[in-house]
């Protein structure tokens, strides 16, 4: 019996030693401080991180996402410093060693810079496409230029159906002539189509002693492109004289070059009905009587003033 005492003394002894030296270990060992990390708030930015809080000598990564497309990061701030800041994706992803102190990350802005984007279109037989930025001819533009679009048609019978783009809005200055667009941060492909031009008949209408012949640009042509300039020319038949000639087509007005002989008009978008007007020249002469003539034939060396 006085033997167990001992052993049971002996064992809650040991033990007590035991949670003793467990309770020096644990009280001994030194638990690292972390720190808090805010991001600052801001209309033209969020930031973020991928913890609240750190270690001191932490890497801590920072995901930037721009909410006005007109900025890019200029600097990234911990505490108002840049130092110790690495930049992994310019204006998305950084950065930073962690210090042993709270703190709060902010960022600083600059004018983002654009660079010149590409500019095309298709080409089309007959018409030349020149682009100018302030007046100055161009192949590509920078993000918020003002690009006009000048068409030059060196053609007779087609004309601009439309200018049209997927990427960019068109405004039109003179139709068939000059647009423009704002220019976007990204290449803008423009569509030019064209179109024939419609043509009408030209008839030239008289009874008799006035002929008429159209023509455009020299060549005799018997139908008008609409908005060209034609030519009429008129031939009398001999001892015939001109009176006038008359448009009986409305809103078409002729322009004298020689009366009576040429004439010019712009063709409209119908046919034209021309009318041309000449009477017959009638002749006289002065019969003298048998008996004056004779007297005439009779009288030598005198002069008759009629």
């Amino acid at each position: 019996m006085k033997k167990n005492k001992y052993l049971l003394t002996s064992v809650l002894l040991f033990s007590t030693l035991g949670l003793a030296m467990t309770s020096v270990s644990c009280t001994n060992e030194k638990v690292e401080a972390t720190y808090q990390i805010q991001c600052e708030e801001n209309k033209d930015y969020i930031l973020k991180t991928d913890v609240n809080k750190a270690k001191a000598k932490d890497v801590v990564t920072i995901s930037v996402n721009i909410t006005n497309i007109d900025k890019e990061i200029d600097q990234i701030l911990i505490n108002g410093s840049n130092e110790g800041v690495t930049t992994i994706t310019k204006n998305s992803k950084y950065t930073f060693i962690m210090p042993n102190s709270d703190v709060t990350i902010s960022a600083t802005l600059t004018d983002k810079v654009y660079e010149n984007k590409e500019i095309s279109i298709n080409e089309v037989n007959g018409f030349k496409t020149t682009f100018k930025v302030n007046n100055e001819v161009v192949t590509s533009a920078k993000k918020g230029d003002e690009v006009h679009v000048l068409l030059t048609n060196e053609t007779d019978d087609r004309r601009v159906k439309s200018l049209t783009s997927n990427d960019v809005k068109i405004e039109t200055i003179t139709s068939g002539e000059e647009y423009k667009f704002i220019m976007i941060d990204n290449k803008v492909n423009l569509t030019l189509t064209d179109e024939a031009i419609p043509t009408h008949n030209l008839n030239f209408i008289n009874e008799e002693g006035l002929s008429a012949k159209f023509y455009f640009k020299d060549k005799e042509v018997s139908e008008g492109i609409e908005g060209k300039e034609i030519t009429i020319k008129l031939t009398l038949l001999e001892k015939y004289a001109f009176d006038s000639l008359v448009v009986n087509t409305p809103g078409v007005s002729l322009k004298t070059i020689k009366e009576g002989e040429e004439y010019t008009f712009i063709m409209p978008n119908t046919d034209v009905n021309i009318e041309g007007n000449a009477h017959k020249v009638i002749q006289k002469y002065k019969v003298l009587s048998i008996q004056a003539i004779n007297f005439v034939d009779n009288i030598e060396g005198i002069s008759i003033n009629s």
